[in-house]
C-alpha cells in the first residue's frame, strides 16, 4: 500500500497484514496490524504509528518454533533525498535513526511495517532460560529425550589446552 504524498492531509489509517516472511528463522504467521497517522509540514512528512505482531522464531539453542509478541509506539520523520547531501560527512545522532528518506512522492506502508518489525526482531531468544539444545553427535532434542551419546572426542580445536588440565 501507497501513500500519495501529493494528497496527503492529516491522515489516519490502520493497515493489516497476512502472514509474511522476514528471515530464514523468523516469520509472522498471523500477519501484523499497524495503525500511523501521517501529516505533512511543508516537505517533512511526519508519522507516528503503533505495530503489533506476533513472531515466530527458532530456539538458537534447540530450534524449537517460539512465539514472541509485540507492540510498539514509533515515530518516524521523512525528508526529502534532496535534503541529503552526499558530497559531506555526515555524523548521526540518536535522533536521526528516526530520519528517512523519500525519493518519489510516495512512502511505501509495507516497506515501513517490515523495517519497523526487523528492527523489533529480537538478535536471539531462547524456548526456555533451561533450554538444553540439541546434542551435538546425534542431534537429538534434549529438552524432550535424553540421547545415549557417549562420545567424548574432542574437539581438535581445544586439544592443546589438555595439556594446562594435566
Amino acid at each position: 500500500m501507497r501513500i500519495d504524498l501529493a494528497q496527503l492531509e492529516d491522515t489516519r489509517l490502520t493497515y493489516a497484514a497476512t502472514a509474511l516472511e522476514l528471515e530464514a528463522d523468523a516469520s509472522l504467521p498471523e500477519g501484523y496490524e499497524i495503525s500511523l497517522r501521517l501529516f505533512k509540514k511543508g516537505s517533512e512528512v511526519h508519522v507516528h504509528g503503533s505495530i503489533k505482531a506476533v513472531f515466530r522464531i527458532s530456539c538458537v539453542r534447540c530450534l524449537t518454533a517460539v512465539e514472541f509478541a509485540v507492540n510498539n509506539n514509533f515515530r518516524l520523520l521523512y525528508l526529502p533525498i534532496d535534503n541529503l547531501r552526499a558530497d559531506s560527512e555526515l555524523v548521526l545522532h540518536e535522533d536521526d535513526l528516526n530520519v528517512s528518506f523519500y525519493s518519489e512522492m510516495f512512502i511505501d506502508i509495507e516497506e515501513l511495517a517490515t523495517e519497523q518489525l526487523r528492527l523489533l526482531l529480537p538478535m536471539s531468544i531462547r524456548c526456555s532460560e533451561s533450554c538444553k539444545g540439541l546434542c551435538q553427535s546425534c542431534g537429538k532434542n534434549l529438552n524432550l529425550e535424553s540421547c545415549e551419546c557417549t562420545s567424548k572426542e574432542i574437539d581438535p580445536r581445544w586439544q592443546a589446552l589438555l595439556k594446562f588440565k594435566r
